[in-house]
């Protein structure tokens, strides 16, 4: 199911069906488009209005541009320029949020966090859940500017805290995957490829004890440093033939790690090349801490 994201109102798309989710009485505009253009219904399951596609002759990409223009049409003046401006603002770390779209502003945030004091003032909304939607029409600039700011720069210090004692430290195993599976997740030598917790969990396991490390960032990128198709003949793991690929990977350094996550955040989900995973590993990899 493809997503268009803007801000505060999300559109899925399927083959029969276009979901739209969003707070109603922050989008009346919305909700009368989609009923008086489309018949859009109420799904009390999913908590959205949804459009039949068999019921309407525009396609999904006319009922999205609609849906776009007329969140434009809404808002003030110059927020298409902001949008161009900081639309593809993301964060890297999963503690923070940050989406500007023709909406307006999704931002999420840590419990406590003294932002949700400010923003529950600014819109006399009660405080009740860790993520806010503010309506463009609603959101003025110097709010705005602040939100942002502290948001993508709190983001960026807790993925540094988190990814920086591991700079420079390499892993090296047996993955669990055919060369022709390896060539698919970009696993070539000078490559950066990106593993999510549960590949670490069993490859690299002090990067996921509760004791180091809280789990905070949304991907670890790797730059991988050799590559070996095939087993040694002294390896005693009982593996299918042709399954097994020797790898090398190596940590980046913190900053470099924040900017690849940062551009794969910004990347389309449905664009992006797959992780290493749980089944990609067997057991522990051995690994050797930078100098």
């Amino acid at each position: 199911m493809r997503k268009h994201d803007f801000g505060t109102v999300q559109v899925f798309l399927d083959a029969g069906r276009i979901d739209v989710f969003f707070q109603s009485r922050k989008h009346e505009e919305i909700k009368a488009l989609l009923k008086s253009r489309w018949k859009a219904r109420w799904d009390g399951t999913r908590f959205c209005w949804y459009v039949t596609m068999s019921s309407v002759r525009n396609t999904h990409a006319e009922i999205v541009a609609a849906i776009e223009e007329e969140l434009f049409a809404n808002a003030p003046s110059n927020w298409r320029g902001v949008v161009e401006k900081l639309g593809n603002t993301v964060c890297a770390s999963k503690r923070y949020e940050v989406k500007i779209g023709a909406g307006g502003l999704r931002v999420m945030l840590p419990g406590g966090h003294p932002l949700h004091w400010h923003i529950s003032k600014m819109t006399g909304e009660e405080h009740r859940s860790d993520t806010w939607e503010l309506p463009a029409k609603a959101t003025k600039g110097p709010d705005m500017k602040k939100i942002v700011t502290q948001a993508v720069e709190q983001d960026h210090k807790v993925f540094i805290d988190e990814v920086e004692p591991y700079a420079g430290r390499t892993i090296n195993g047996l993955g669990v995957m055919t060369p022709a599976v390896a060539d698919r997740l970009g696993l070539h030598p000078g490559a950066v490829v990106f593993a999510n917790y549960s590949f670490l969990r069993i490859a690299d396991p002090q990067v996921v004890n509760p004791d180091v490390v809280r789990r905070q960032v949304r991907a670890w990128p790797f730059i991988v440093v050799s590559r070996q198709d095939g087993r040694d003949d002294d390896d005693f793991y009982d593996l299918d033939e042709g399954l097994g690929v020797r790898l090398k990977l190596a940590y980046p350094d913190a900053e470099k790690s924040f900017l690849l996550v940062r551009d794969l955040m910004r990347t389309p989900e449905a664009e992006r090349a797959p992780q290493l995973d749980e089944p990609h590993a067997l057991d522990k990899w051995r690994f050797r801490n930078a100098l």
